[in-house]
């Protein structure tokens, strides 16, 4: 049995477990660089670092462990399969000396170990999940319902979308959304999108941030393209993504290939862009005139939540988490979903109208900073650890541990 520690120094952090910093542990996939992992890294920057210690667990090697070893934090690799995982983790958890376990993902390898080692494990569920269990058959649907209302001690969800997921299961669940870093600067992009294209300085830019996985939509937005293209020829439009890495590669190549066939017969191919950044799409915000997102099935979007802290204006979906981020009129515009026509009607409106655009990028700037600051949102996940080991603590007690 082998686990790989790399990006922390493991005896280093035994000397934090004598000062009792409690050690956190976090299970996430590692095979993209998405909005679960942006949040659980400001999550991580923002934690009050005199209490807690953070370490992370990943079932396999991909983008997401190079983007926390890049950032100086523990990282550990499961080596194993599914079947033998569970025994791997347990061994993690028992070496690391983890002492709270969350797992970022839909896989129960972690609340299995923390099951058998006594460890109290809340569960962070990232989307919905219908969605995310949409390729499982009910009876595995049931037994991830049932995993996940037994093996945790308190589920987070990030919406009032996500959290309506859990009624049929009749679970109380802790409603934290996700947040955004206002006290760092911001990452700008030297390179300029319009140059390295060919496109003239005066051309609008209209994008979309989100990996090639087809709950995003993709196709919605290439359709709107070529709608507003057609009354705004100068206009040019970029997707900021890339596929997926490990599990999901292959369904996510055809999905790509179905793109390119869309873009094709929108004859999109020279002024529609793809740009497979890893982690820079950000930084590219200042350039773009719009940002859209199609995709209606996302509990809280973090291409949306980045883009309203940008001021950059932003057409949305007026279902799931971006009917809950957005007020349509004041801080952005929805449009119906799966309608590409309506989403196109939504952009040419903040094209033809800068003023009005520019006004409610400002608003959602605004109304992003009170509600979803990442130095308001991280108390609150302290608040949720603090009671949740509270109550292992008691429990322990009760029972003679």
């Amino acid at each position: 049995m082998t686990l790989t520690f790399t990006g922390g120094d493991m005896a280093g952090a035994r000397i934090y477990h004598e000062r009792r910093r409690i050690r956190l542990g976090v299970l996430l996939f590692p095979w993209c660089v998405g909005g679960i992992e942006h949040f659980i890294r400001r999550l991580f920057d923002h934690l009050d670092r005199t209490v807690y210690e953070p370490f992370l667990l990943f079932h396999g090697r991909g983008p997401a462990t190079a983007y926390f070893e890049a950032a100086g934090y523990p990282v550990a690799v499961l080596h194993r399969r599914d079947g033998m995982a569970v025994g791997e983790a347990v061994r993690w958890l028992e070496e690391a000396r983890i002492d709270l376990m969350m797992t970022a993902c839909y896989q129960s390898i972690a609340a299995e170990a923390c099951r058998l080692t006594g460890i109290p494990h809340i569960w962070r569920p990232g989307g919905k999940l219908d969605i995310a269990l949409s390729h499982v058959p009910m009876t595995g649907r049931r037994r991830v319902f049932a995993l996940l209302n037994g093996l945790s001690d308190e589920i987070v969800v990030n919406s009032r979308t996500a959290a309506a997921d859990y009624q049929r299961i009749g679970r109380t669940v802790c409603l934290i959304p996700k947040g955004i870093a206002f006290d760092r600067r911001r990452p700008v992009r030297r390179d300029d999108l319009r140059i390295r294209h060919g496109w003239s300085a005066s051309d609008p830019v209209v994008a979309m941030i989100a990996h090639f996985t087809r709950v995003k939509r993709h196709a919605d937005f290439i359709e709107a393209a070529a709608l507003v293209r057609r009354k705004h020829p100068s206009c040019r439009f970029i997707i900021f993504g890339r596929g997926l890495d490990g599990r999901g590669h292959h369904d996510s190549v055809a999905y790509e290939r179905s793109l390119e066939e869309v873009r094709i017969a929108c004859d999109l191919v020279a002024d529609l862009a793809v740009v497979r950044e890893e982690n820079d799409a950000a930084g590219f915000l200042d350039q773009v005139d719009v940002v859209v997102h199609p995709c209606p099935d996302e509990s809280f979007p973090n291409a949306v939540l980045e883009a309203m802290a940008a001021g950059t204006p932003v057409v949305a979906a007026g279902a799931g988490g971006c009917a809950e981020l957005i007020e349509h009129g004041r801080t952005g515009l929805l449009a119906a979903p799966q309608r590409p026509k309506q989403l196109a009607g939504a952009i040419l409106e903040m094209l033809a109208e800068p003023h009005r655009a520019r006004a409610l990028a400002r608003a959602a700037r605004a109304a992003v900073r009170r509600r979803y600051d990442i130095r308001a949102v991280a108390p609150r996940y302290g608040a949720v650890f603090e009671r949740v080991l509270r109550s292992s603590r008691a429990k322990s007690f009760a029972a003679g541990r």
